[in-house]
């Protein structure tokens, strides 16, 4: 090797690996300060890697752990609930078979159908209170979407507007008074009552008392109020104007009644602001406010089994409502002779010729008949000719023909449609008038499906029907329609493992025993124990009383009795399968933490120091750093030598 000044290769070589050792220590210190053996990627990329999948797989398996946790507690909620109903059944059961003793009088057969009675519905209350994290557990199923669906209960169902007629104590607006003055009313409405306030109010009075009375929610109720007095400026002054409220709270009516005096009038008296009122209008109207209007309410909105999904309304045959639909056509019977002109939507009348006593017409839309139309018998006449449509018949007279118009097509029917186990399914249900104050069920048994109109005033089938079907601002072909939305408290599932494919279903339950409302249930071995207690029917308890046979009685009892043996079975039998449900999720849990054990035993081998090999590396890393140290100072000597050559 030369001697050089430049290049010194022993410096260079003891500094790279100086730097080396140095690394390598710095490396030695990082895992044994941190206690992993990776810290970057650069350590170990496919180490790296899988411990990162290792820690998602922990991770997913340590929380599905915590969720079966859940789950268990949740079916410990639901069986505590179901041991309380079970007891209840027991009870139940005993009562049965102590009202089927002969020796009891009715009164005390009824003390004991009274207290089953209140079992039935704390079983009820229980099922409808048990619930873990807001969830229902015993009253599972699906509900209506209110956020979708038209068909919900507090829908306003509107036939007519309402608004006060200009007739009675409205007629112009303006009271007279007998003296010749005047005040101007006007009539406000609470929008809270809107619906229910159509009708006709009668006024009287008593000095400056005045009473409103009429019938109100199928009631016939009176209000009183005070008519202040409209009292005038002193002498001199300018006129006074009074206005004052009387507010008929309970009818939703407020009478507002602006009255102007002058001070050579003097103040006018309520007991004559009151007067005028009364004797306002004309007869038969007199003292009457008329408040015009036709609606209702749906009530209510039940389910019963019903799959979840998107339900249909419609008029039947597809008619519009309220107009002739296209394609209609008209077939007259043997009766009729001569020519029946085929209709249109365009073309709404009909000309017969001949003679036709008794004849008769089918009208259809399609193929389906339709039965609800209005028919005015024509301009010209011919003996013995009789048109019969839906049971009404109109006769002609005398002459050679005969020309009918066909009015507007008044659908008393409406269809729901939709899927249910893949199947196109539809329902037509023909609807009856409702008197004041009535409420009508429609029931759509094929799926499941009910709900309550009530009438605030009557209200004919044709309007129930187009209230219905207008829901949304919809025509019947494109009507409201009914949303179920699977319930929040069925079919829940719980993760049971890493993998988001991995989890276990646990099904709720609904052990109400109602067959309608609030506390319809879907077991029908509960439903039949609830109808046994607490309905009215042959061999019920519901309404036996004093005049019912001892032989009556005992059918009931031993009917309740057969009914509470099978509300009992089906009570064991979901509690063995929550029970069942409880014991599985004790192994999985168990499976779980075995496997969260074993899955960080691996990650720990890939991606954790090893204390006692890292020491090793990190002496010998000290000794390199202090030898290369060493060395680098003696190779940094080495070109001294060249100066004794130069000496």
């Amino acid at each position: 090797m030369p001697t050089v000044i430049n290049t010194n290769l022993a410096s260079l070589f003891a500094q790279n690996s100086l730097s080396n050792a140095q690394n390598n220590l710095a490396q030695s210190v990082q895992r044994l300060s941190s206690g992993l053996r990776i810290n970057s990627a650069k350590d170990d990329a496919a180490g790296l890697s899988i411990s990162q999948n290792m820690q998602s797989q922990i991770n997913g398996t340590n929380q599905s752990i915590r969720n079966l946790s859940d789950a268990t507690n949740l079916l410990q909620t639901a069986d505590s609930s179901l041991s309380t109903v079970q007891d209840m059944l027991l009870r139940l059961k005993q009562l049965a078979t102590q009202g089927y003793d002969g020796s009891l009088s009715t009164s005390q057969k009824l003390n004991i159908v009274q207290e089953m009675k209140d079992l039935n519905n704390e079983i009820n209350a229980t099922a409808q209170r048990t619930a873990f994290n807001g969830i229902n557990l015993l009253t599972s199923g699906s509900s209506i979407d209110t956020n979708n669906s038209d068909i919900k209960a507090g829908i306003a169902q509107t036939t007519t507007a309402v608004s006060v007629a200009t007739s009675g104590i409205m007629a112009d607006g303006t009271l007279t008074h007998a003296d010749t003055r005047t005040s101007t009313l006007s009539v406000s409405l609470d929008s809270d009552l809107l619906a229910e306030t159509p009708g006709t109010y009668t006024f009287t009075r008593n000095g400056n008392q005045l009473t409103m009375t009429g019938t109100f929610r199928g009631l016939a109720q009176s209000q009183t109020v005070t008519v202040e007095d409209a009292v005038a400026n002193p002498a001199g002054q300018a006129d006074r104007t009074t206005a004052q409220v009387l507010n008929f709270d309970t009818f939703g009516v407020k009478l507002n009644i602006r009255t102007t005096v002058t001070a050579s009038d003097g103040t006018q008296l309520g007991s004559a602001i009151a007067a005028t009122i009364v004797a306002e209008g004309t007869s038969p109207n007199v003292g009457k406010l008329t408040i015009n209007g036709t609606g209702g309410i749906i009530s209510d909105v039940r389910l019963s089994g019903t799959a979840p999904g998107t339900y249909q309304l419609s008029a039947e045959s597809g008619a519009a409502n309220g107009t002739l639909a296209s394609g209609l056509s008209i077939v007259g019977s043997a009766g009729i002779t001569g020519t029946l002109t085929a209709q249109t939507a365009a073309a709404t009348s009909f000309t017969t010729n001949g003679s036709g006593t008794g004849a008769t017409l089918l009208v259809t839309n399609n193929t389906s008949a339709i039965t609800a139309l209005s028919l005015s018998g024509g301009t010209g006449y011919k003996v013995g000719d009789t048109i019969t449509i839906a049971g009404t018949s109109i006769t002609g007279g005398g002459g050679t023909s005969n020309t009918y118009t066909i009015g507007a097509i008044s659908a008393d029917t409406i269809t729901l449609s939709g899927t249910i186990n893949g199947i196109q399914t539809k329902q037509s249900i023909g609807l009856t008038a409702n008197a004041a104050n009535a409420t009508q069920t429609i029931n759509f048994d094929s799926f499941g499906v009910a709900f309550d109109v009530k009438s605030y005033q009557a209200q004919t089938a044709i309007q129930l029907s187009a209230s219905i079907l207008a829901q949304n601002g919809g025509t019947p072909s494109t009507a409201g329609q009914i949303v179920v939305a699977q319930g929040n408290n069925s079919a829940l599932k719980f993760q049971s493992g890493a993998n988001s494919d991995a989890f276990i279903q646990i099904d709720t339950l609904n052990i109400q025993t109602g067959t309608s409302g609030a506390t319809a249930g879907q077991s029908i071995d509960m439903m039949t124990l609830g109808t046994r207690i607490s309905q009215a029917g042959a061999g019920n308890l519901g309404a036996l009383g004093n005049l019912d046979t001892i032989d009556t009685w005992q059918t009931a009892f031993k009917n309740t009795a057969a009914a509470v043996d099978n509300a009992l079975e089906y009570i064991s039998t979901q509690r063995a399968v929550y029970g069942s449900q409880m014991n599985r999720l004790s192994y999985v849990s168990t499976n779980l933490q075995a496997q969260s054990t074993n899955l960080q035993n691996s990650r720990s081998a890939i991606i954790d120091t090893d204390f006692a090999a890292e020491t090793a590396k990190l002496t010998k890393g000290q000794i390199m750093q202090q030898a290369a140290t060493a060395m680098l100072a003696q190779a940094n000597q080495m070109p001294n030598v060249i100066l004794s050559l130069l000496k």
